[in-house]
């Protein structure tokens, strides 16, 4: 059975001005801030990077309508949380790195008479796959030179 609404987003007055709210409002609050997040990440790709189980626990905590009290569910969502961030912001430098070298491949590829490349600025799959390459190429030792 649901409370009415003016009995599920009270809120306890304290000295200073600012307000504690109820418990029930921290999780109705909570699950509004993870309901945006999830679908964040579903735009900008990470949520599909996910595991299976990852993304069922974490929908579900969205779905239901019960108080997210228990410590080691909070944990769990807090390390899919961090999972989805961390998954997006790697994503986002892949893109802007691309972008860059993209730009000055197509210039050069323009100044040596390859009209079409001035397309290569604008294609977002190019700039991804260009900063990918780049991100993993940065991790491989060149220090020794071919024999």
């Amino acid at each position: 059975m649901r409370m009415p609404a003016s009995q599920s987003f009270t809120r306890h007055p304290i000295p200073g001005g600012k307000d504690i709210q109820s418990s029930d409002d921290a999780s109705s609050d909570l699950r509004s801030y993870l309901r945006k997040e999830m679908t964040r990440s579903r735009r900008n790709g990470s949520w599909f990077r996910l595991s299976v189980p990852e993304r069922g626990l974490f929908s579900l905590a969205v779905r239901l309508e019960v108080k997210l009290s228990s410590f080691d569910l909070l944990k769990a969502v807090t390390s899919i949380l961090k999972k989805m961030k961390m998954s997006a912001r790697t994503a986002y430098s892949w893109l802007v790195e691309g972008s860059t070298l993209a730009w000055a491949l197509s210039e050069r590829a323009v100044q040596w008479g390859n009209k079409s490349a001035r397309a290569w600025r604008n294609d977002a799959d190019y700039a991804l796959y260009l900063g990918r390459f780049v991100a993993s190429a940065g991790r491989c030792n060149f220090t020794h030179p071919m024999p």
